[in-house]
């Protein structure tokens, strides 16, 4: 019964932290567009949309998970 319980919380961190990971990706992406806002677009550079990153998501969540859990 402990081992069920280990294994169902350890599932459940993995699935936490790895939206974390995801909602901080967004989350600095919006910030940094954010910051050219307030500075202006002379002080950071235009960044692309997030659609040009969302392809590497799916490859950083599975390298996160499988660092986190082995």
């Amino acid at each position: 019964m402990l081992k069920e319980h280990d294994t169902l919380f350890r599932r459940l961190l993995l699935a936490v932290d790895l939206c974390l990971v995801i909602a901080s990706f967004f989350a600095g992406h919006y910030l940094r567009d954010y910051m050219g806002l307030i500075y202006g677009p002379e002080a950071i550079r235009e960044i692309y949309p997030v659609s040009a990153y969302a392809g590497l998501m799916p490859i950083v969540a599975v390298l996160w998970v499988t660092t986190l859990y082995f």
